[in-house]
Protein backbone atom coordinates (compact mmCIF):
# COMPACT_ATOMS: atom_id res chain seq x y z
CA UNK A 1 0.00 0.00 0.00
CA UNK A 2 1.19 3.57 -1.02
CA UNK A 3 1.86 6.15 1.91
CA UNK A 4 0.79 9.61 1.43
CA UNK A 5 3.85 11.24 1.85
CA UNK A 6 5.50 8.32 -0.79
CA UNK A 7 2.69 9.03 -3.21
CA UNK A 8 3.67 13.21 -2.59
CA UNK A 9 6.90 12.27 -3.56
CA UNK A 10 6.66 10.36 -6.59
CA UNK A 11 4.00 12.62 -8.05
CA UNK A 12 6.29 15.79 -7.63
CA UNK A 13 8.98 13.88 -9.20
CA UNK A 14 6.70 13.22 -11.87
CA UNK A 15 5.72 16.34 -12.89
CA UNK A 16 9.33 17.75 -13.88
CA UNK A 17 8.05 16.74 -17.07
CA UNK A 18 4.89 18.56 -18.10
CA UNK A 19 5.65 19.78 -21.79
CA UNK A 20 8.90 18.22 -23.19
CA UNK A 21 10.45 20.70 -25.26
CA UNK A 22 10.43 18.68 -29.00
CA UNK A 23 9.26 21.55 -31.04
CA UNK A 24 10.70 23.70 -33.65
CA UNK A 25 11.35 26.83 -31.66
CA UNK A 26 12.69 27.45 -27.75
CA UNK A 27 10.25 26.64 -25.03
CA UNK A 28 7.50 25.04 -27.19
CA UNK A 29 6.18 27.35 -29.16
CA UNK A 30 5.89 26.16 -32.45
CA UNK A 31 7.05 28.84 -36.02
CA UNK A 32 5.99 26.59 -38.98
CA UNK A 33 3.65 28.79 -39.85
CA UNK A 34 4.52 28.18 -43.49
CA UNK A 35 6.95 26.89 -45.96
CA UNK A 36 8.43 29.97 -47.46
CA UNK A 37 8.70 31.52 -43.71
CA UNK A 38 10.54 28.12 -42.83
CA UNK A 39 12.65 28.35 -45.91
CA UNK A 40 13.75 31.77 -44.76
CA UNK A 41 14.39 30.97 -40.82
CA UNK A 42 10.96 32.96 -40.13
CA UNK A 43 13.38 36.30 -40.90
CA UNK A 44 10.64 39.14 -41.79
CA UNK A 45 7.30 37.05 -41.53
CA UNK A 46 5.73 40.26 -40.07
CA UNK A 47 5.67 42.00 -43.03
CA UNK A 48 7.11 40.14 -46.24
CA UNK A 49 3.51 39.48 -47.54
CA UNK A 50 4.29 37.33 -50.36
CA UNK A 51 1.81 34.99 -49.59
CA UNK A 52 -1.53 35.03 -47.42
CA UNK A 53 0.29 33.20 -44.34
CA UNK A 54 1.29 36.75 -43.54
CA UNK A 55 -2.09 37.18 -41.45
CA UNK A 56 -0.74 34.33 -39.48
CA UNK A 57 2.01 36.97 -38.05
CA UNK A 58 0.75 40.73 -38.69
CA UNK A 59 -2.42 41.30 -39.45
CA UNK A 60 -1.86 44.41 -40.72
CA UNK A 61 0.13 43.49 -43.72
CA UNK A 62 -3.60 42.15 -45.25
CA UNK A 63 -3.52 45.72 -46.79
CA UNK A 64 -0.77 44.66 -49.52
CA UNK A 65 -3.21 42.38 -51.44
CA UNK A 66 -5.54 43.58 -54.11
CA UNK A 67 -7.20 40.53 -54.68
CA UNK A 68 -8.18 37.27 -52.52
CA UNK A 69 -5.16 35.04 -51.93
CA UNK A 70 -5.14 31.36 -50.30
CA UNK A 71 -2.14 29.87 -48.74
CA UNK A 72 -1.82 25.75 -47.58
CA UNK A 73 0.59 23.53 -47.25
CA UNK A 74 2.18 20.76 -44.28
CA UNK A 75 5.64 21.23 -42.85
CA UNK A 76 7.21 18.11 -41.74
CA UNK A 77 9.24 18.75 -38.17
CA UNK A 78 11.38 15.83 -37.36
CA UNK A 79 13.09 16.07 -33.97
CA UNK A 80 16.23 14.00 -33.26
CA UNK A 81 17.43 13.48 -29.27
CA UNK A 82 19.72 11.52 -27.79
CA UNK A 83 19.86 11.14 -24.41
CA UNK A 84 23.36 10.05 -23.34
CA UNK A 85 25.52 8.45 -19.90
CA UNK A 86 22.18 8.43 -18.09
CA UNK A 87 22.63 7.48 -14.22
CA UNK A 88 20.74 7.36 -11.24
CA UNK A 89 22.14 8.91 -8.25
CA UNK A 90 21.06 8.80 -4.64
CA UNK A 91 21.35 6.88 -1.31
CA UNK A 92 25.53 6.45 -1.89
CA UNK A 93 24.27 4.41 -5.45
CA UNK A 94 25.20 5.58 -8.86
CA UNK A 95 22.60 3.20 -11.10
CA UNK A 96 23.43 2.63 -15.03
CA UNK A 97 20.11 3.66 -17.02
CA UNK A 98 20.22 3.17 -20.93
CA UNK A 99 20.51 5.31 -23.55
CA UNK A 100 17.38 7.19 -25.36
CA UNK A 101 17.03 8.24 -29.41
CA UNK A 102 13.97 10.14 -29.77
CA UNK A 103 13.02 10.61 -33.08
CA UNK A 104 9.70 11.32 -34.53
CA UNK A 105 7.50 13.08 -37.72
CA UNK A 106 5.26 15.75 -36.35
CA UNK A 107 2.56 16.95 -39.17
CA UNK A 108 2.19 21.16 -39.13
CA UNK A 109 -0.41 21.98 -41.61
CA UNK A 110 -1.52 25.26 -42.39
CA UNK A 111 -4.28 27.63 -44.19
CA UNK A 112 -4.92 30.82 -44.63
CA UNK A 113 -7.55 32.98 -46.81
CA UNK A 114 -7.37 36.47 -47.29
CA UNK A 115 -9.72 38.74 -48.73
CA UNK A 116 -9.59 42.41 -49.87
CA UNK A 117 -13.06 44.11 -49.33
CA UNK A 118 -11.72 47.53 -50.92
CA UNK A 119 -8.15 48.98 -51.65
CA UNK A 120 -7.74 49.83 -48.19
CA UNK A 121 -9.39 47.50 -46.17
CA UNK A 122 -8.78 44.00 -45.84
CA UNK A 123 -9.95 40.65 -43.87
CA UNK A 124 -8.72 37.39 -43.32
CA UNK A 125 -8.91 33.96 -41.92
CA UNK A 126 -6.31 31.32 -40.77
CA UNK A 127 -5.43 27.95 -39.16
CA UNK A 128 -2.33 26.83 -37.84
CA UNK A 129 -0.61 25.68 -34.61
CA UNK A 130 1.55 27.86 -32.45
CA UNK A 131 2.60 25.68 -29.59
CA UNK A 132 3.27 21.77 -30.03
CA UNK A 133 5.04 18.73 -28.85
CA UNK A 134 5.62 15.21 -28.27
CA UNK A 135 8.25 12.62 -26.61
CA UNK A 136 7.51 8.99 -25.71
CA UNK A 137 10.28 7.23 -24.07
CA UNK A 138 10.86 3.98 -24.33
CA UNK A 139 9.47 0.97 -21.95
CA UNK A 140 13.31 -0.34 -20.68
CA UNK A 141 14.07 3.32 -19.93
CA UNK A 142 11.16 4.16 -18.19
CA UNK A 143 11.77 0.98 -15.48
CA UNK A 144 14.78 1.84 -14.97
CA UNK A 145 17.01 3.92 -12.70
CA UNK A 146 15.93 2.05 -8.90
CA UNK A 147 17.75 2.57 -6.21
CA UNK A 148 17.95 0.06 -3.89
CA UNK A 149 17.51 0.45 0.25
CA UNK A 150 14.63 3.21 0.07
CA UNK A 151 13.21 3.95 3.53
CA UNK A 152 9.83 3.92 2.36
CA UNK A 153 8.62 2.04 -1.13
CA UNK A 154 7.62 5.02 -3.20
CA UNK A 155 11.34 6.32 -2.93
CA UNK A 156 12.31 2.85 -4.52
CA UNK A 157 10.38 3.31 -7.83
CA UNK A 158 12.17 3.85 -10.93
CA UNK A 159 13.21 7.02 -12.02
CA UNK A 160 13.24 6.86 -15.59
CA UNK A 161 9.56 6.89 -15.63
CA UNK A 162 9.00 9.41 -13.35
CA UNK A 163 11.57 11.65 -15.62
CA UNK A 164 10.64 9.90 -19.16
CA UNK A 165 7.17 8.46 -19.76
CA UNK A 166 4.75 10.20 -22.69
CA UNK A 167 4.15 13.66 -23.62
CA UNK A 168 1.83 14.43 -26.34
CA UNK A 169 0.53 18.34 -27.07
CA UNK A 170 -1.26 19.57 -29.57
CA UNK A 171 -2.84 23.14 -30.29
CA UNK A 172 -5.28 24.92 -33.18
CA UNK A 173 -5.32 27.80 -33.70
CA UNK A 174 -8.54 29.71 -35.21
CA UNK A 175 -7.93 33.40 -36.22
CA UNK A 176 -9.84 35.84 -37.64
CA UNK A 177 -8.90 39.06 -38.62
CA UNK A 178 -9.19 42.48 -40.51
CA UNK A 179 -6.82 45.46 -41.41
CA UNK A 180 -6.77 48.58 -42.42
CA UNK A 181 -5.11 51.36 -44.29
CA UNK A 182 -5.55 54.66 -41.84
CA UNK A 183 -3.36 56.57 -43.89
CA UNK A 184 -1.53 56.17 -47.22
CA UNK A 185 1.88 53.91 -46.11
CA UNK A 186 0.24 53.25 -42.49
CA UNK A 187 -1.92 50.15 -41.82
CA UNK A 188 -3.28 48.33 -38.93
CA UNK A 189 -4.53 45.00 -37.48
CA UNK A 190 -6.78 43.19 -35.27
CA UNK A 191 -7.54 39.63 -34.84
CA UNK A 192 -9.28 37.40 -32.38
CA UNK A 193 -7.66 33.87 -31.75
CA UNK A 194 -9.35 30.82 -30.34
CA UNK A 195 -6.90 28.49 -29.41
CA UNK A 196 -8.20 24.45 -29.04
CA UNK A 197 -5.35 22.24 -27.10
CA UNK A 198 -4.97 18.34 -26.36
CA UNK A 199 -3.07 16.76 -24.35
CA UNK A 200 -1.85 13.63 -22.47
CA UNK A 201 0.85 13.12 -19.84
CA UNK A 202 1.83 9.29 -18.62
CA UNK A 203 4.81 9.52 -15.92
CA UNK A 204 4.46 5.79 -14.75
CA UNK A 205 5.71 4.51 -11.43
CA UNK A 206 7.63 1.60 -11.66
CA UNK A 207 8.51 -0.87 -8.62
CA UNK A 208 10.03 -3.83 -9.10
CA UNK A 209 8.90 -3.57 -13.15
CA UNK A 210 5.61 -3.25 -12.22
CA UNK A 211 3.47 -0.07 -12.60
CA UNK A 212 1.88 1.00 -9.57
CA UNK A 213 -0.20 3.35 -11.13
CA UNK A 214 1.15 5.84 -8.21
CA UNK A 215 2.25 8.30 -11.16
CA UNK A 216 0.92 10.87 -13.07
CA UNK A 217 -1.68 10.09 -15.80
CA UNK A 218 -3.69 12.97 -17.39
CA UNK A 219 -5.62 13.09 -20.99
CA UNK A 220 -7.64 16.48 -21.95
CA UNK A 221 -8.86 19.11 -23.93
CA UNK A 222 -9.59 22.58 -24.12
CA UNK A 223 -10.07 25.88 -24.97
CA UNK A 224 -9.06 29.31 -24.95
CA UNK A 225 -9.57 32.98 -26.62
CA UNK A 226 -6.89 35.83 -27.20
CA UNK A 227 -6.30 38.90 -29.47
CA UNK A 228 -3.19 40.10 -31.75
CA UNK A 229 -2.30 43.14 -33.47
CA UNK A 230 -0.10 44.74 -35.62
CA UNK A 231 0.94 47.86 -37.60
CA UNK A 232 2.99 47.87 -41.02
CA UNK A 233 4.84 51.07 -42.14
CA UNK A 234 5.68 51.20 -45.69
CA UNK A 235 8.34 54.18 -46.91
CA UNK A 236 8.15 52.50 -50.25
CA UNK A 237 7.48 49.47 -52.47
CA UNK A 238 10.78 48.13 -51.53
CA UNK A 239 10.92 49.41 -47.66
CA UNK A 240 8.32 48.53 -45.30
CA UNK A 241 8.31 47.70 -41.46
CA UNK A 242 6.34 45.62 -39.97
CA UNK A 243 5.38 45.45 -35.56
CA UNK A 244 2.61 42.73 -34.68
CA UNK A 245 1.82 41.31 -30.84
CA UNK A 246 0.15 38.28 -30.15
CA UNK A 247 -1.69 38.02 -26.36
CA UNK A 248 -0.91 35.20 -23.90
CA UNK A 249 -3.56 33.16 -22.50
CA UNK A 250 -4.59 31.26 -19.55
CA UNK A 251 -5.82 27.75 -20.73
CA UNK A 252 -7.36 25.28 -18.80
CA UNK A 253 -7.79 21.71 -20.58
CA UNK A 254 -10.46 19.59 -18.81
CA UNK A 255 -9.85 15.71 -18.42
CA UNK A 256 -9.12 12.75 -16.40
CA UNK A 257 -6.16 12.50 -14.44
CA UNK A 258 -4.74 10.72 -11.28
CA UNK A 259 -1.44 10.89 -9.27
CA UNK A 260 -0.48 9.43 -6.18
CA UNK A 261 -3.68 7.35 -5.78
CA UNK A 262 -5.68 10.91 -6.13
CA UNK A 263 -7.58 11.94 -9.15
CA UNK A 264 -8.30 15.09 -10.51
CA UNK A 265 -10.11 16.17 -13.83
CA UNK A 266 -8.27 20.04 -15.14
CA UNK A 267 -4.67 21.40 -16.01
CA UNK A 268 -3.98 24.94 -15.94
CA UNK A 269 -1.17 26.71 -17.46
CA UNK A 270 -0.21 29.96 -19.05
CA UNK A 271 0.94 30.46 -22.70
CA UNK A 272 3.05 33.29 -23.12
CA UNK A 273 2.42 36.46 -25.22
CA UNK A 274 4.30 37.11 -28.18
CA UNK A 275 5.74 40.93 -30.31
CA UNK A 276 7.25 40.66 -33.32
CA UNK A 277 9.46 43.40 -35.24
CA UNK A 278 10.03 43.16 -38.72
CA UNK A 279 12.00 44.74 -42.05
CA UNK A 280 12.12 44.31 -45.47
CA UNK A 281 14.24 46.18 -47.97
CA UNK A 282 14.60 45.77 -51.86
CA UNK A 283 17.83 46.66 -52.31
CA UNK A 284 18.44 45.72 -55.88
CA UNK A 285 15.88 45.16 -58.75
CA UNK A 286 15.96 40.91 -57.79
CA UNK A 287 17.61 41.30 -54.22
CA UNK A 288 16.10 41.49 -51.00
CA UNK A 289 17.13 41.64 -47.65
CA UNK A 290 14.79 41.07 -44.44
CA UNK A 291 14.98 40.63 -40.79
CA UNK A 292 13.00 39.87 -38.03
CA UNK A 293 13.39 40.36 -33.88
CA UNK A 294 10.89 38.67 -31.62
CA UNK A 295 9.84 38.86 -28.26
CA UNK A 296 8.83 35.82 -26.45
CA UNK A 297 7.18 36.57 -22.17
CA UNK A 298 7.74 32.65 -21.33
CA UNK A 299 8.14 34.38 -17.74
CA UNK A 300 3.91 33.89 -18.05
CA UNK A 301 4.60 30.24 -18.04
CA UNK A 302 5.22 30.04 -14.19
CA UNK A 303 3.83 27.32 -13.34
CA UNK A 304 1.41 24.18 -14.04
CA UNK A 305 -1.42 23.17 -12.13
CA UNK A 306 -3.23 19.52 -12.47
CA UNK A 307 -5.92 19.92 -9.32
CA UNK A 308 -4.31 20.75 -6.46
CA UNK A 309 -1.17 19.78 -7.60
CA UNK A 310 1.88 22.58 -8.46
CA UNK A 311 5.15 22.58 -10.52
CA UNK A 312 6.66 25.66 -10.25
CA UNK A 313 9.02 26.94 -13.08
CA UNK A 314 11.60 29.44 -13.65
CA UNK A 315 11.29 30.22 -17.36
CA UNK A 316 12.72 33.47 -18.47
CA UNK A 317 11.60 35.69 -21.45
CA UNK A 318 13.58 35.20 -24.67
CA UNK A 319 14.14 36.86 -27.95
CA UNK A 320 14.75 35.46 -31.22
CA UNK A 321 17.22 36.74 -34.03
CA UNK A 322 16.76 35.85 -37.90
CA UNK A 323 18.51 37.73 -40.56
CA UNK A 324 17.27 36.60 -44.34
CA UNK A 325 17.73 36.92 -48.20
CA UNK A 326 15.24 36.65 -51.33
CA UNK A 327 16.71 36.65 -54.75
CA UNK A 328 14.56 36.92 -58.15
CA UNK A 329 16.31 34.40 -60.18
CA UNK A 330 13.56 34.36 -62.78
CA UNK A 331 9.64 35.08 -63.69
CA UNK A 332 9.29 31.40 -62.54
CA UNK A 333 12.09 30.98 -59.80
CA UNK A 334 13.04 32.68 -56.56
CA UNK A 335 15.21 31.68 -54.03
CA UNK A 336 15.31 32.08 -50.35
CA UNK A 337 17.92 31.79 -47.24
CA UNK A 338 17.84 32.26 -43.58
CA UNK A 339 19.88 32.29 -40.69
CA UNK A 340 18.23 32.17 -37.01
CA UNK A 341 19.70 32.31 -33.17
CA UNK A 342 16.73 31.02 -30.79
CA UNK A 343 16.99 31.92 -27.10
CA UNK A 344 16.11 29.12 -24.11
CA UNK A 345 13.30 30.30 -21.59
CA UNK A 346 15.06 27.58 -19.08
CA UNK A 347 17.93 28.63 -16.65
CA UNK A 348 20.80 25.92 -16.55
CA UNK A 349 20.35 25.14 -13.36
CA UNK A 350 16.74 24.06 -14.08
CA UNK A 351 17.13 21.77 -16.85
CA UNK A 352 15.54 18.49 -16.53
CA UNK A 353 16.36 15.30 -18.56
CA UNK A 354 13.30 15.54 -20.76
CA UNK A 355 13.08 19.35 -20.85
CA UNK A 356 16.91 20.09 -21.45
CA UNK A 357 15.92 22.88 -23.94
CA UNK A 358 18.65 25.11 -25.68
CA UNK A 359 19.64 27.24 -27.63
CA UNK A 360 19.52 27.30 -31.05
CA UNK A 361 20.49 28.00 -34.57
CA UNK A 362 18.38 27.35 -38.10
CA UNK A 363 19.91 26.94 -41.14
CA UNK A 364 17.30 27.24 -43.91
CA UNK A 365 16.90 27.81 -47.51
CA UNK A 366 13.76 27.30 -49.88
CA UNK A 367 12.26 28.33 -52.93
CA UNK A 368 9.09 29.65 -54.79
CA UNK A 369 8.08 28.43 -58.42
CA UNK A 370 5.60 30.73 -59.86
CA UNK A 371 3.23 29.75 -63.08
CA UNK A 372 3.21 31.68 -65.69
CA UNK A 373 -0.40 33.03 -65.12
CA UNK A 374 0.99 34.40 -61.64
CA UNK A 375 -2.28 33.54 -60.57
CA UNK A 376 -0.25 30.54 -58.79
CA UNK A 377 2.53 29.22 -56.99
CA UNK A 378 4.20 26.35 -55.47
CA UNK A 379 6.94 26.87 -51.80
CA UNK A 380 9.21 24.63 -50.84
CA UNK A 381 11.68 24.54 -47.94
CA UNK A 382 14.23 22.74 -45.63
CA UNK A 383 15.78 23.98 -42.19
CA UNK A 384 18.31 22.25 -40.58
CA UNK A 385 18.10 23.14 -36.74
CA UNK A 386 21.72 22.52 -34.18
CA UNK A 387 20.79 22.33 -30.83
CA UNK A 388 23.62 22.46 -27.95
CA UNK A 389 24.91 19.59 -26.29
CA UNK A 390 24.18 20.11 -22.94
CA UNK A 391 25.04 17.99 -19.01
CA UNK A 392 22.00 17.69 -17.08
CA UNK A 393 21.61 17.56 -13.55
CA UNK A 394 17.76 16.86 -12.57
CA UNK A 395 17.09 16.57 -8.89
CA UNK A 396 13.63 14.60 -8.11
CA UNK A 397 12.53 16.88 -5.82
CA UNK A 398 11.96 16.76 -2.71
CA UNK A 399 13.75 13.34 -2.41
CA UNK A 400 17.53 13.60 -2.63
CA UNK A 401 17.43 11.87 -6.26
CA UNK A 402 19.38 12.82 -8.74
CA UNK A 403 19.62 11.95 -12.79
CA UNK A 404 22.55 12.87 -15.03
CA UNK A 405 22.59 12.68 -18.56
CA UNK A 406 24.41 14.32 -21.32
CA UNK A 407 21.52 15.39 -23.67
CA UNK A 408 21.12 16.99 -27.39
CA UNK A 409 18.33 18.00 -29.75
CA UNK A 410 18.26 18.68 -33.73
CA UNK A 411 16.01 18.70 -35.88
CA UNK A 412 15.09 18.83 -39.77
CA UNK A 413 11.77 20.48 -41.23
CA UNK A 414 10.88 20.17 -44.83
CA UNK A 415 7.86 21.58 -46.28
CA UNK A 416 5.65 22.77 -49.43
CA UNK A 417 2.85 25.29 -49.62
CA UNK A 418 0.49 26.07 -52.75
CA UNK A 419 -0.54 29.61 -53.07
CA UNK A 420 -3.02 31.20 -54.79
CA UNK A 421 -4.12 34.58 -56.27
CA UNK A 422 -7.49 34.71 -57.53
Amino acid sequence: MWKTCGNKALTTAAMLLLVAERATAAGFQSTTHSAAGVGRANAGEAVIADNASVLGRNPAAMTRFDRPAVSGGLNLVMPMTEVTDVSANGLGQSVAMPDEDLNSVRPSPHFYLIQPLSDRFAVGTAVYSNFATGTEFSTSFNKSGALQGAPIPALGAALGGLVGGKTEVTTVNLNVSAAYEVIKGLSLGLGLDVLYGSGTFERPAYVVGNDTGAGLNFEGDGWSVGWDAGLMYEINEGNRFGLSYHSGMAFTAKGDGSAGGETFDETKLNLPARAEFSGFHQVARDWALHYSLQWIGWSAFDQIEFGDLVKEYNWEDTLRYAVGTTYTISPAWTWRAGLAYDESPVKTEYRTVSIPDSNRIWYSTGATWTAASQHSSVDIAFTYIQGEQLDVSETASPTPFVVNSNTETNAVIVGASYNYRF
